[in-house]
């Protein structure tokens, strides 16, 4: 859903996520699948190339690579967090000291606090985004386009 929004929108072309096999459905519930490390390693690839966008009346226009689509994919690849938790993170969720990211009661489906360590890659990446951010401490991990 996010990539097909994003395509939508002149984010990303192509949907990078468009060949990863279907979740499986097992009963009622969703089971969820895991992306292999290749696949991973395919989607955080598409989020940083830079590609070509047909527009109507301007033709053929290259965009630079997508950061906002690469944060959200490196985010939840290392998180495993919701589509709606990635986008609504902001830096105060973040303990850097600790490595740990927290999801406020109210943004988590389960009514509870739920932390997530974060992985010393993804923690890296956290801190040159905030360096380069420079806002406050309730702007959107994901960059001000998002808010």
């Amino acid at each position: 859903m996010f990539f097909r929004f994003a395509q939508a929108n002149n984010q990303c072309e192509p949907n990078p996520a468009e060949h990863i096999e279907k979740i499986a459905i097992k009963g009622n519930r969703q089971t969820r699948l895991a992306l292999s490390y290749d696949e991973a390693r395919t989607l955080l690839s598409a989020a940083t190339q830079t590609y070509v966008v047909k527009s109507k009346g301007s033709g053929i226009q290259e965009k630079n690579p997508n950061e906002v689509l690469f944060r959200f994919s490196l985010i939840g690849l290392h998180t495993a967090l919701r589509s709606d938790n990635i986008l609504k993170m902001s830096w105060d969720w973040i303990d850097f000291d600790c490595k740990i990211v927290t999801i406020p009661i109210e943004h988590f489906k389960t009514n509870k606090t739920h932390r997530v360590c974060i992985h010393p890659e993804l923690l890296k990446f956290l801190l040159e985004w905030k360096e380069k951010d420079k806002g406050k401490s309730s702007d959107p991990v994901l960059g001000k386009a998002i808010s």
